[in-house]
């Protein structure tokens, strides 16, 4: 039975030098995988710096999925895993997921695969989703070997047929593959009339790729902190069977760097109470800046926004320096003092000052929730009680972590520093699960500090709120009416 191998820590543990450390006692064949092309290539420098004699190959894509130059990037290193002697390749998330897709379907891919013990550097997502327009459900000439079930999904009839489509076929556009990779993977497929263009919308949703790679890899490691609880391990255990161990201990990081210290000299903000929205934030937006304004005084800090956010906020937070909304690669916000700290600073146009001495306040001021038609497609796939763990853990990955790991691109991130570090939370949700999980000593300055006056709601609207509930959670009309001891028609009336 294959396993995914845990290897827990928090940021700035260690955990991929302690595993560059050990190359030559990890027996044969090494794949590691990183999310972005600047670690990728950041992890074969130190490699060659460290033993110029060893023999690796990096590979590095440009953007997996938009041109033709991608496609022969994956193909190499496709060729690479069938054919190298070389001790490691270096390659990143995105290449390896397509080698992934390939795996699933490829006998001679998944033989390669077996030589390989894989290290994946942060948790890689849980799901892999493809949404495609056709204007025409004629266009879809693929559909004729799909059956339409109740509620607009699809499910495919012609494994043999679809298969033959996906390999051979020249008029399938990238999004096209992707949609029926999904469904060759054994999920059903979704269609959605657009009414205001009149079209409709194929949509698809699996676990991810990279779980084919765990399937028929020698051993599959993954590495970041809080891992337990990410969408990846959930999606793997939820809808492959797939269990995760921790890895040996030799793997894990040293004890004594695996925890925050002296995190009492944190102090915390939130703007809203309880668990905010997108929505929200654009209704209070400008308090949202005055309040972050407010907390930070007169002096620069970081921030973090969502995209739809990122123009307003260079202009209303004027002493804020804006970085990634997901934050890895070098780090260099944290003084020079931390490794990579002298590194990147042009990108963010860092004066020489602030590259040395760091930041000491960091915002965190975005979210990132899964709309009610994504909620509802998981929750299809197999029931509500499954479809609530990976929805919870893919929620909580996207703004929980991400504050985290936005937090710590700050000086917080120098164990030997002692200054004080400012936090500003998007809401109390966030703030509170920061504290519990890496922070226990933080003091909550002010919480909610954007006072929202609450309104009544109606019998009405508690109603439809419910039932809204019911049908998100994959309920029937008809179930929904048991549940709520509600009237059919009652149902009916608040269901669209």
């Amino acid at each position: 039975m294959k396993y995914i191998n845990m290897i827990d820590g928090v940021c700035g543990s260690g955990k991929t030098t302690n595993i560059l450390s050990q190359i030559n006692s990890i027996e044969g064949q090494m794949i590691l995988a990183f999310p972005t092309k600047a670690l990728a290539n950041e992890v074969v420098a130190r490699i060659n710096k460290d033993n110029e004699s060893r023999n690796y190959i990096s590979h590095v894509d440009v953007e997996l999925y938009h041109n033709d130059a991608t496609e022969r990037a994956v193909a190499k290193l496709t060729a690479a895993l069938a054919t190298s002697t070389s001790k490691v390749i270096v390659t990143t998330h995105a290449s390896l997921t397509a080698v992934g897709m390939n795996a699933l379907l490829n006998p001679q891919v998944q033989e390669s695969l077996s030589r390989f013990t894989v290290f994946a550097d942060e948790a890689p997502k849980g799901l892999f989703t493809a949404d495609v327009p056709i204007r025409a459900l004629k266009n879809a000439f693929f559909l004729e070997h799909f059956e339409q079930e109740d509620d607009g999904w699809m499910s495919m009839t012609d494994y043999s047929a679809v298969h033959s489509i996906y390999r051979d076929s020249a008029l399938l556009t990238t999004a096209m593959k992707n949609l029926l990779w999904t469904a060759l993977a054994g999920y059903k497929l979704k269609k959605t009339r657009v009414e205001e263009s009149h079209t409709f919308k194929l949509s698809g949703l699996s676990h991810s790729p990279l779980l084919e790679i765990v399937r028929y890899c020698k051993k599959f490691h993954v590495m970041a902190s809080n891992i337990k609880d990410s969408p990846f391990i959930v999606a793997a255990k939820e809808w492959c069977n797939i269990e995760s161990v921790m890895s040996d201990k030799k793997l894990q990081p040293d004890v004594h760097r695996n925890a925050h210290y002296n995190t009492a000299r944190i102090q915390c903000f939130s703007l809203f109470e309880g668990r905010a929205s997108q929505t929200r934030m654009l209704e209070h937006e400008q308090a949202m800046y005055d309040s972050t304004n407010k907390a930070m005084g007169e002096n620069e800090f970081l921030f973090a926004t969502n995209e739809r956010f990122n123009e307003m906020s260079e202009l209303m937070l004027e002493n804020g320096v804006r970085i990634p909304y997901i934050s890895s690669g070098f780090n260099c916000f944290a003084g020079e003092n931390v490794h990579g700290g002298n590194v990147g600073g042009n990108e963010f146009n860092l004066t020489a000052e602030q590259i040395k001495n760091g930041f000491t306040r960091v915002a965190f001021i975005g979210c990132a929730r899964l709309s009610p038609e994504d909620k509802a497609n998981i929750y299809s796939v197999e029931g509500s009680q499954k479809g609530e763990r990976i929805v919870d853990a893919t929620e909580i990955s996207a703004t929980c972590e991400s504050a985290y790991q936005t937090i710590m691109r700050c000086k917080l991130r120098d164990q030997d520093d002692e200054s004080p570090i400012t936090v500003v939370f998007l809401d109390d949700y966030t703030m509170h699960y920061c504290i519990n999980n890496y922070f226990p000593e933080a003091k909550i300055i002010e919480s909610g500090m954007i006072k929202i006056k609450k309104t009544k709601t109606s019998k009405a609207d508690k109603t439809r709120e419910e039932v809204q509930y019911h049908k998100l959670m994959g309920f029937t009309q008809s179930q929904t009416a048991a549940a709520m001891s509600k009237g059919i028609a009652t149902i009916k009336r608040h269901w669209n």
